[in-house]
């Protein structure tokens, strides 16, 4: 059984692609790394390639010491089996990952990249980056000794909300805090899964 203070890999899975949340989440991943790509924004110098088959419906989240969500991955998988399998190699990968910082508006957010591909990014946006730096450092720390939960948390469409379906067709995707994270069945889900503040 999971000590209460382990670092916990859970995964959410949604129902269908155009579920607010997760349209978000991958809006996130395209604003990442067009920042990490472009010269004039980015904060490191090295570019690195970017997955693009993010078509599936499953989305993995480190959640740190106080079952706040830290991380999630930096792909969005189509099988439980495909999720589980790349969190435990990031597990078990150590010091090979590699800490990036981006510029995110007017702050910084970062990820960690495994072997040049992206890995984990970090769920917040920060003022400062050495505050963002911090963050992907604890987060290092963290994954490092988390756990890998054995089955997903499926989310339903529903009528209204974050869960609902975009009827537009499109989204403005806005940076936006994750906020405070509700406990339910022992594992907090943000409201949005969506970083940094909104414009």
């Amino acid at each position: 059984m999971t000590g209460s203070y382990t670092p916990l890999v859970t995964f959410l899975e949604f129902t269908d692609s155009r579920q607010l949340m997760l349209r978000r989440f991958a809006g996130q991943l395209a604003r990442l790394s067009v920042a990490e790509t472009d010269p004039a924004v980015r904060a490191n110098a090295d570019s690195i390639f970017w997955p693009l088959d993010n078509q599936g419906l499953i989305v993995g989240r480190l959640l740190g010491l106080n079952r706040r969500e830290v991380a999630r991955t930096a792909r969005i998988f189509s099988t439980l089996e495909k999720a589980r399998r790349t969190t435990s190699a990031l597990i078990a990968a150590g010091d090979r990952l590699t800490t990036h910082l981006a510029r995110s508006g007017a702050g910084f957010t970062w990820f960690l990249s495994l072997y040049g591909a992206p890995a984990l990014v970090g769920v917040q946006r920060f003022e400062t980056e050495e505050e963002a730096r911090d963050s992907a450092a604890l987060a290092r720390r963290q994954v490092a000794a988390a756990l890998v939960s054995a089955s997903s948390r499926k989310l339903h469409v529903a009528g209204t909300g974050p869960l609902s379906i975009d009827a537009r067709g499109t989204h403005r995707f806005s940076f936006s805090h994750s906020g405070n994270p509700r406990p339910e069945n022992e594992v907090p889900v943000s409201n949005q899964l969506d970083t940094g503040t909104r414009g």
